[in-house]
């Protein structure tokens, strides 16, 4: 006989009512009609907008950057190694390997539109996990990919939209009893802040502020040739076939070719802007400017940031936007509006969980208004997101 609501909530997570086969067979629908989705979008963004071509320069240095590990040497700055000046490994990794089979713009361009489903997919699971309705589910996810400056940040040639789908399935997973350890239910709670958080740090601030600018004193290595394959005159550089990297080949890759674990892009802005010394009320108006904006960018959809506080993954979500804010109000305010605020755009699906999360009907959580006025909300947002939305 299946568990009540009351009962399934109750009950540790290997006791709870298995899932629906209707329910399996509904989600498995929604995954495939987002896929299709986002084909047709990309069929559509190739014949009105033709070859792939970026809006920001740095996409252009991913390029150069795949390349280059292709080539085992960079020709224009020889004795440089192949992720210098690059934001995310995993994102030049993924065009990297795309690059074996397209052309290196194609190939950038199909790491976007990855980055595109994985993110897509996310919001649906988002939905679904706090069982939200079909209908539900793809209208977060339509919102999620209109939302103000989304779909410029989805196509600027960067890894945003990979930061985007991270930390999305970071909340799904964190949403789901079990997934984060063997607390079940519990897990999903408290642990998550410890768990979860730092995965979050890395995929939005890839580059901590002690990052090193510089390869290694001994000579930067190098990758030569197809394969991929490790060389050059780095003393005792990490290769991805051995014990202890075999798990983490980009880690690998990135240790290899610069010596430091994460990148030092962003602590090289930091410097050469150098606004950590300006004066504490200027920084304040720089982040309130900035934030400002990027609430106005969003619309309707950033009411939903208020619901964060019912969820304790809301309330770990809040400090680490707050923690976020913080750090860049300290030592880099103005890249809280680089890029038009791709930054800030990685909170994101922090905003709409608080939606998601209004899906979800205990006994005694969410009431029924509360959803409908949710789902109303999504779609006000979705019809402004079309005048808002912003060419690319």
């Amino acid at each position: 006989m299946p568990l009540s609501l009351a009962e399934a909530h109750a009950a540790p997570p290997e006791q709870a009512a298995p899932l629906h086969p209707r329910q399996g067979w509904t989600d498995r629908a929604l995954y495939a009609a987002v896929t299709l989705l986002i084909l047709l979008a990309s069929l559509l963004h190739r014949t009105l907008v033709g070859p792939p071509v970026f809006p920001m320069d740095d996409a252009y240095i991913t390029l150069h950057n795949a390349q280059v590990l292709h080539w085992g040497h960079d020709p224009n700055y020889p004795g440089t190694p192949a992720l210098a000046g690059a934001t995310s490994a995993v994102h030049l990794a993924l065009v990297a390997l795309l690059i074996f089979i397209l052309s290196p713009p194609v190939a950038l361009g199909a790491a976007l539109w990855v980055a595109t489903l994985a993110y897509a997919l996310g919001l649906v699971r988002l939905a679904r996990v706090h069982e939200g309705t079909p209908a539900q589910a793809l209208l977060l996810t339509l919102v999620g990919l209109a939302a103000g400056q989304v779909p410029h940040q989805l196509m600027n040639g960067l890894e945003t939209g990979l930061t985007l789908a991270a930390v999305t399935w970071v909340l799904v997973l964190a949403s789901e009893p079990g997934r984060m350890g063997p607390g079940g239910g519990r897990a999903a709670r408290a642990p998550w802040g410890v768990a979860a958080v730092p995965v979050w740090g890395a995929a939005v601030h890839p580059a901590g502020p002690g990052a090193a600018l510089a390869g290694p004193a001994g000579g930067p290595p190098c990758v030569r040739g197809r394969g991929l394959a490790w060389g050059g005159g780095a003393p005792s550089p990490p290769r991805p076939w051995t014990g202890g990297t075999v798990r983490r080949p980009v880690g690998a890759l990135v240790r290899g070719q610069s010596g430091t674990r994460y990148p030092g892009t962003v602590e090289a802005k930091r410097l050469f802007f150098a606004q950590a010394g300006r004066p504490a009320p200027i920084k304040a108006q720089i982040v309130w400017k900035h934030l400002t904006f990027f609430a106005g960018d969003l619309g309707l959809v950033t009411l939903s940031t208020l619901l964060l506080g019912r969820k304790a993954i809301g309330r770990v979500g809040l400090l680490f936007a707050l923690a976020l804010v913080a750090t860049y109000f300290l030592h880099f305010p103005d890249a809280l509006g680089f890029y038009e605020g791709r930054y800030l755009y990685s909170l994101l699906p922090l905003v709409l969980y608080g939606a998601a999360s209004a899906f979800k009907v205990w006994p005694r959580g969410t009431r029924p208004v509360l959803r409908a006025a949710v789902t109303g909300l999504l779609a006000a947002a979705l019809v402004q997101s079309y005048w808002r939305a912003p060419d690319f």
